[in-house]
């Protein structure tokens, strides 16, 4: 209940110092795509060693931290409390961002080598998303992601928050279903 308290009122003040929007949206300087990290304290070190290997200029980053997420111990990805938070923080992102625009969120344990933006931008034409794939054959990773803002993403986020707000359930687990099983009903492309 502490940890649920504490990411409401994380979600209510997404505004860090590293975050220029105003209570009212935001929009991006000409030519950036925001970029949206999420941490907590027992994360700062994998947030700082991402946050230096970010290199590509045109990123605009969007950084929310508070003290503590909530995380489940022996949960993947830290659990439910996690699972909403980004979900949560990723509906806040879509319904900031301007219809048509391409926004990134991604988790903190990874690094980037190089530019990514040239392939985010290359990748998400005439897309909706654009996921890190999980398995060659199969399956999408949720720590990386571009999304389009378009009221198919909106309807199926809404659908994901809704589904682990239901049954506390896995949310990549939930995203790859609705994605292999589902993607029809939300004209997803």
């Amino acid at each position: 209940a502490a940890a649920a308290a504490a990411a409401a009122a994380a979600m209510r003040c997404l505004h860090t110092a590293r975050c220029s929007r105003g209570s009212a949206g935001h929009r991006s300087t000409a030519g950036s795509t925001d970029l949206y990290i999420f941490s907590d304290e027992p994360f700062r070190p994998l947030r700082d060693q991402f946050v230096e290997s970010i290199v590509d200029t045109d990123f605009q980053l969007r950084e929310i931290q508070v003290a503590d997420l909530g995380a489940v111990p022996g949960r993947a990805a830290g659990g439910t409390p996690i699972y909403l938070f980004k979900t949560r923080l990723l509906l806040e992102a879509l319904q900031a961002t301007e219809p048509g625009d391409v926004f990134v969120i991604c988790d903190v344990d990874i690094q980037f080598f190089g530019e990514v933006l040239p392939l985010v931008h290359e990748c998400i034409v005439g897309r909706d998303a654009c996921f890190q794939r999980e398995f060659f054959d199969l399956g999408v990773n949720i720590g990386f992601m571009a999304l389009r803002r378009t009221d198919a993403n909106l309807a199926f986020w809404l659908r994901v928050l809704d589904e682990i707000q239901r049954t506390g359930g896995h949310d990549q687990r939930m995203v790859n279903n609705m994605l292999y099983s589902q993607s029809s009903d939300f004209n997803l492309r």
